[in-house]
């Protein structure tokens, strides 16, 4: 539980840096922006990446390039990233075993799941419950229903269905590949036909542009990125831009501009009037005396543009917009701005996840050497001479290099981090070719397959279990009686 926890937090980290950065351009570009056409193509792009940004960078199976990595080559003056050997000061702190750190996290990721479970579980109830109302809602009077067949006699195939439901107070369009239009109960009245025909004529508009799709897009992007108001501002910018298109397509199919507003006045005031009067200011209703209201917003669209509405966006709009949200998607599965040893180490621990090989096997994140140790048997020891404990703890991974100076007979008691450096049933000689005492290679390497020994470049069997035993701090343990000397030892983990 705690490994795929670190590995969604790690995944969210970067998905989240990434829808941040695209909504915030996004947000910005619509603000400056002043045509709804063009501003609803950038927010569905911008919304439709959101949404799939977190799973794209979840599953991604190919390589990730480590801006954390790149940003400390270009600290420490360039450097091989690949084999991510930048240099370390051993006074940095190791946040992979800092429990309080990666406690933190993984309640932090925890709560974000629990969170976008439970707004994608209401999203999802709420769809439920609009199709339940679709199915429970009756049809429509004669007069109704002919008013709705002359509007769509144009495209019959294509048309929603048409319903009634008595607890509605406003017309919705329910439902995504099979919509329905559900008027409330005073729309179905001969004496609110004037209001019945702008009311289909807008909910009509909304199906043709396929608006409810990508308002789900929307909502769903808002569940899982709840704590990004970049998302939510996007979102409702999207919808207001809907009903403002929706709007003019309406009016254009219904007559002048004056009578599809006040049309818009009487259905919001639940009046149920039949006459259309043209709208002034100080008629409106209490739904538009508020400046914010989003109905008299669109009411002066309809009234006072000051520009020309564009029905559709420019062809190089869609393409700026559509390949900026494919850049966006694809960087959020190849970008990391995490340190690239904490993924490291869940691969480490098993998780199956795909990385170059080269990063796996000696990850250098910290160093340490030392030239020269010498260690002398104390005067009057009797048996074998206690572990010379050197001042660093061994980590769970690394690779140990150094030269001891022995004859065979002593390099097979001689023991480096409690492993002896000899075989467990074949004979030392197969090991070492010669009697005389000279320098030997050794290298320890540890990782998540086990440990590794060579001797002379010599593969020595260790046995079993395959792990070095369970030492607080390296150990260096020379042959009984005899002088233990070491040179170029280095450790890296």
């Amino acid at each position: 539980m705690g490994l795929w926890l670190d590995l969604v937090g790690e995944r969210l980290r970067d998905a989240s840096v990434a829808t941040l950065v695209l909504t915030t351009f996004a947000v910005a570009a619509a603000i400056v922006c002043r045509q709804p056409a063009r501003r609803i193509f950038l927010a569905r792009c911008s919304l439709l990446a959101a949404a799939v940004l977190w799973p794209t960078a979840m599953f991604s199976a190919g390589p990730r390039i480590d801006l954390y990595r790149l940003g400390r080559a270009a600290a420490y003056g360039g450097g091989d990233i690949l084999e991510n050997n930048l240099p370390v000061s051993s006074s940095e702190p190791d946040l992979v075993h800092a429990s309080v750190p990666i406690l933190v996290a993984r309640v932090t990721t925890f709560a974000y799941l629990s969170a976008a479970s439970f707004s994608l579980a209401g999203l999802a109830l709420g769809h439920l419950g609009i199709r339940r109302l679709s199915r429970r809602a009756r049809f429509p009077t004669l007069a109704t229903r002919a008013i709705y067949d002359e509007l769509v006699a144009d495209d019959p195939i294509r048309r929603p269905e048409l319903r009634v439901d008595l607890n509605l107070t406003r017309p919705i369009l329910a439902g995504l590949a099979s919509q329905t239009i559900i008027l409330p109960e005073q729309l179905d009245r001969p004496e609110a036909s004037q209001s019945l025909r702008p009311t289909l004529l807008h909910e009509l508009a909304h199906a043709q542009a396929m608006d409810p799709w990508f308002q789900l897009t929307g909502s769903i992007a808002s569940a899982l990125w709840f704590f990004l108001p970049t998302v939510w501002w996007l979102s409702r910018r999207m919808r207001l831009d809907h009903e403002f298109l929706a709007d003019r397509r309406a009016a254009s199919a219904f007559g002048p501009p004056d009578q599809y507003a006040s049309s818009l006045v009487n259905i919001a005031a639940g009046s149920g009037e039949t006459r259309v009067r043209p709208l002034i200011a100080r008629e409106a209703t209490p739904a538009l005396r508020s400046p914010g209201s989003a109905l008299i917003t669109r009411v002066l669209m309809l009234l006072r543009c000051p520009f020309e509405l564009e029905l559709r966006s420019p062809r190089w709009w869609r393409m700026l917009w559509a390949g900026a949200a494919v850049a966006a998607v694809l960087a959020a599965s190849t970008l990391s701005i995490g340190d690239p040893a904490r993924l490291r180490r869940l691969v480490e621990r098993g998780w199956p996840v795909r990385l170059p090989q080269n990063r796996l096997v000696t990850p250098v994140r910290r160093v340490f050497d030392m030239e020269r140790l010498v260690i002398e048997p104390r005067a009057g020891a009797v048996g074998p001479s206690a572990p010379f404990e050197l001042p660093v703890r061994i980590p769970e991974c690394f690779e140990l290099t150094l030269d001891v100076w022995a004859d065979p007979p002593s390099l097979a008691s001689t023991k480096v981090a409690g492993l002896p450096l000899r075989t467990v049933n074949d004979d030392v000689g197969a090991i070492i070719r010669d009697d005389l005492e000279r320098w030997h290679h050794v290298r320890l390497i540890r990782d998540a397959d086990g440990a590794r020994l060579w001797v002379d470049d010599r593969l020595v069997n260790i046995g079993e279990p395959a792990l070095t035993p369970a030492l607080d701090f390296l150990c260096l343990q020379p042959a009984p009686h005899a002088v233990g000397r070491f040179e170029h030892l280095k450790l890296t983990w």
